[in-house]
């Protein structure tokens, strides 16, 4: 069993998916963003950097290996290319799309990265919310 955290990050308002595949021995990080810096709209790509380091607000479910592959496959192939635009089709939009690939239960309006946060927690059972140290750092 493997865990989907949803992030939203201090500063610039951004969302952003950590997988753990393979009781935390695999981290995959991905979010989307412009490719120019601060743009509204344009092309967009997927970003995998770690973002630990900004994170404000988190949820974590237990999710299925098997799920969370089938959804990284899905998010590199559905997100690879696709175009940006605030509050449209966004990082927050791209959350919302892995956490419904997760089988997570996720209104279909596009909303704020905490938003997207309250939603999630709200509508299905998280298991870590807002806990410090970040679990995935604690022993197996």
């Amino acid at each position: 069993m493997g865990h989907l955290t949803i992030i939203s990050e201090t500063g610039m308002f951004h969302s952003a998916a950590l997988f753990e595949i393979d009781s935390r021995h695999r981290k995959e990080w991905r979010g989307f963003h412009p490719q120019t810096h601060h743009a509204p709209a344009g092309g967009g790509e997927i970003d995998r950097s770690n973002r630990e380091a900004f994170i404000n607000h988190y949820a974590r479910f237990a999710v299925p290996d098997e799920v969370l592959l089938l959804a990284l496959q899905k998010a590199e192939q559905s997100w690879g290319s696709s175009f940006y635009t605030i509050g449209v089709q966004d990082c927050v939009s791209m959350s919302a799309d892995i956490a419904r690939w997760c089988g997570l239960s996720v209104p279909l309006v596009n909303m704020t990265p905490y938003g997207l946060l309250w939603a999630l927690t709200t509508y299905n059972k998280c298991t870590h919310h807002d806990v410090w140290p970040l679990p995935w750092h604690s022993a197996s």
